[in-house]
């Protein structure tokens, strides 16, 4: 699951993506930092590769917050991001029509 913000001066352009996953987005030779009140990991911008900030959450998922911003900002929108602590996942795998 994801979601992208923008800036509304440059809508098309994204400032920032946030997606949970069941797959680590790899951290190796990330910094740790603190995300959420536990561990977290902050991955610097490379060639090609925004920066990155990403914990595992309590279910065993993973956060990711992604973008060419700041490292401030990017776990300051992973602290903000609001998740279903008990989401419906029955719908997945039914056809729909």
């Amino acid at each position: 699951t994801g979601l992208t913000a923008a800036d509304p001066a440059r809508p098309s352009v994204a400032a920032v993506s946030a997606a949970v996953s069941p797959v680590s987005p790899g951290v190796s030779g990330a910094a740790p930092v603190t995300v959420r009140g536990g561990e977290g990991f902050f991955v610097a911008p490379s060639t090609g590769r925004d920066a990155m900030v990403a914990a595992r959450l309590p279910s065993g998922r993973w956060l990711t917050v992604s973008g060419s911003r700041p490292e401030a900002e990017l776990i300051a929108v992973a602290n903000g991001v609001q998740l279903d602590p008990a989401p419906d996942y029955r719908w997945l795998g039914r056809p729909t029509s």
